[in-house]
């Protein structure tokens, strides 16, 4: 395919998926929009920028050294046809963007790609293209390429597809490049650049220095030490990438499921983070998995590598044999089947986003809600303040100094960035003196009415008290199954567009940790346990949403005592 096929085909597709014309799930059309948000953004020639001789130096390796090795089209060159446009748009962005460093030089943008697609959908000739490009083609001296998995028999098929290529290619010069060991799962160009695959042995990791690092079926690793192995190997090199590669797990904690719930949270704007790539491929909620019309979202190769008829096949198994329903939903739909699903959509509650400041909230009867921390964590005040029919939110953070280094680290959540654009206050030592809140309901009080100060009396005594002490009208808010009548109204205002924000990335981010636990009686409480990070500006809000719109001026209030 010629370069001016390739640049149509990739840019073809992109306008089908932004248009409507091509189905795909909404995570799909969220990681088209984002690069099409990105080529509009305010520091691109400056910051980032795409280069698309770059995006299509890689599209030209494959359609020229690449020859499908199975199946039908077996010997035949690699093309990417409308079908599989989704995996030359993948490669596109994948190398064509790039970043400026610290020396003022441009290299590439990603780090690091997580891709989740049903099975059967080219992930192991996806990961064999790029790791051939990268290994001899990516101008990088010595380059070290890993395929990684939890057994090195699977690390293997990814290798063995690589060496495959190799065999099939019909130019002498290209395989001439390299020396295959099968016996030893080993390929190099000129001793120098390695291609090896590596087990779940962690420790035969150290001392390396990928250039490449695949982790194959990502739901299979129960630990996060292949992954971090291999990151922290990379320090050296001028523009490495890792990349995660599989279908959805089972389990709704791993490496896997937090890396889903990262790369799903970038594409919807709750998280930044420029050097990570994400592209998933799966049915929507609410979707039927048994309709055959919505199977192409999870399966963008879908009469290319993946055939209608195998699908049919195995959906009817699916009806008939209730054990295998589950196994059908994540590996030909990619849903995480057992995976708690969060409470609230990111798209409802960001279209509830408008441009309010905190002065939008005077003269109005202000509930102010707070959930305390513990240890190296979020404390929470959400204000909430009714206006006719809608309810107005404002966000405060605070999150002890000491520990926010550990939490970006950890757990890749920007406490910093947050601290540093005002988001997040951050305080002296290893917790949040509460003197802190009582410090800004005060400031609060001197402009505004602060009509009521819901707490959870087991966690928050003390604070009561000395709010008391002030002339606050404390009341208590116990949580658990208590909060299920303000949650479902807090829900229903959110899908109202009644409950109006000021798009704070710290609340938003908050609120998609939310999972819900319902119990016999069809209440609901937020599930701590199972959600998947911090939840207390999220609880704060509904403690404060469900005093509002309960609220009384002569209702009795409840008042603590220590004790």
């Amino acid at each position: 395919m010629s370069p001016d096929e390739l640049q149509a085909l990739v840019l073809g597709y992109i306008e089908q998926v932004r248009s409507g014309r091509r189905v795909v799930g909404r995570l799909e059309r969220l990681a088209v929009e984002r690069h099409a948000a990105d080529l509009a953004r305010p520091d691109y020639g400056t910051a980032i920028r795409f280069d698309e001789a770059r995006a299509l130096h890689i599209l030209r390796f494959a359609t020229r050294y690449i020859r499908h090795t199975k199946g039908e089209w077996a010997g035949r060159p690699y093309r990417f046809d409308r079908q599989s446009a989704w995996m030359a748009f993948l490669l596109w962005a994948l190398f064509g963007w790039q970043a400026r460093q610290l020396d003022g030089k441009w290299y590439r943008r990603f780090r690091s790609a997580y891709v989740s697609v049903a099975r059967k959908n080219g992930k192991t000739v996806l990961s064999a293209i790029v790791a051939l490009y990268m290994l001899a083609f990516d101008c990088e001296p010595g380059a070290e390429v890993y395929f990684a998995a939890t057994k090195r028999d699977q690390a293997k098929i990814g290798w063995r597809q690589a060496a495959d290529f190799i065999r099939r290619s019909r130019d002498r010069e290209f395989r001439g490049l390299f020396r295959v060991i099968r016996s030893t799962s080993h390929l190099s160009v000129d001793d120098d650049a390695v291609c090896i695959a590596l087990g779940r042995d962690a420790d035969t990791l150290d001392g390396l220095n990928p250039h490449l690092g695949v982790i194959d079926e990502l739901h299979a690793h129960r630990t996060r030490d292949t992954w971090d192995v291999i990151e922290s190997g990379m320090a050296a090199r001028r523009q490495p990438l890792i990349l995660g590669i599989t279908t959805a797990g089972a389990s709704a904690t791993g490496l896997c499921w937090d890396a889903d719930r990262d790369a799903q949270r970038i594409l919807q704007g709750v998280l930044e983070d420029d050097t990570l790539f994400a592209f998933i491929a799966r049915l929507d909620p609410g979707d039927d998995w048994a309709d055959e019309s919505v199977w192409c979202k999870a399966n963008p190769n879908l009469g290319v590598s993946v055939q209608l008829d195998k699908l049919r096949s195995d959906c009817r198994k699916a009806k008939n044999n209730p054990a295998y329903l589950g196994e059908f939903r994540r590996k030909r739909c990619n849903e995480w089947v057992s995976a708690s699903t969060v409470w609230l959509p990111v798209e409802a509650w960001n279209a509830c986003e408008r441009p309010i400041g905190l002065d939008d909230l005077g003269g109005l009867e202000l509930f102010a809600a707070v959930d305390l921390a513990k240890w190296h964590d979020f404390v929470a005040l959400v204000v909430v303040g009714r206006r006719g029919e809608e309810y107005l939110v404002w966000p405060f953070f605070w999150f002890p100094e000491a520990g926010i280094a550990e939490r970006v680290k950890e757990t890749r959540v920007p406490v910093d960035v947050w601290r540093d654009r005002g988001l997040v206050s951050a305080t002296p030592g290893e917790i949040t003196d509460q003197d802190y809140i009582v410090e800004r309901l005060q400031q609060l009080r001197a402009t505004q009415r602060v009509a009521e100060v819901p707490l959870d009396p087991r966690e928050a005594w003390k604070l009561a008290t000395d709010l008391q002490k002030l002339g606050f009208s404390v009341t208590e808010s116990n949580q658990g199954y208590w909060l299920s009548g303000a949650m479902k109204e807090t829900e229903r205002l959110v899908r109202e567009k009644k409950l109006v924000h000021n798009g704070d990335p710290v609340l938003r981010w908050m609120i998609s940790n939310v999972v819900a636990t319902t119990n016999e009686q069809g209440r609901i409480k937020p599930d701590k346990k199972r959600s998947g990070d911090c939840i207390d500006g999220a609880v704060a809000l509904i403690m404060a949403v469900g005093r509002a719109v309960a609220y009384q001026p002569r209702e009795v209030q409840f008042y603590f005592s220590e004790g």
